[in-house]
């Protein structure tokens, strides 16, 4: 399951078709995310029912910061892991093993002073 929240309000559910890299397993999602204003954030909040490695990968041309949250069984969230440039340029990139639970990812610009355009692809 795959919910998307942009800024502070609940946005649609989201899924999409692929930009023609292949993933290394199956897609949780694939999204054109959008910095609009100076300081918002994009959140994505995903499921994984069982054990795995993990991937997310941001491409484009806005700098974007990316930061990994559990969801603990109360609704907060407890920071995993952020990531800044490790996808090259101004790209982010996670590649790790999770335990089956609720996680989410927050996207932002850079220090919170840039806007633009990203895609955001999430495999499991």
């Amino acid at each position: 399951r795959f919910r998307r929240r942009e800024g502070r309000a609940p946005g649609p559910s989201s899924s999409g078709c692929g930009n023609g890299r292949p993933p290394p397993g199956p897609v949780l999602v694939v999204d054109p995310g959008n910095i609009v204003s100076l300081g918002d954030f994009d959140r994505y909040l995903f499921e994984i029912p069982s054990g795995g490695r993990l991937y997310i990968e941001t491409y484009g041309q806005t700098d974007v910061k990316a930061e990994l949250y559990s969801v603990v069984p109360d609704g907060r969230t407890v920071s995993m892991a952020d990531s800044y440039d490790d996808g090259g340029d101004a790209n982010t990139r996670f590649d790790l093993f999770l335990d089956p639970g609720w996680y989410s990812i927050e996207v932002r610009g850079y220090n919170n002073s840039v806007t633009g355009s990203y895609e955001i692809n999430v495999t499991f």
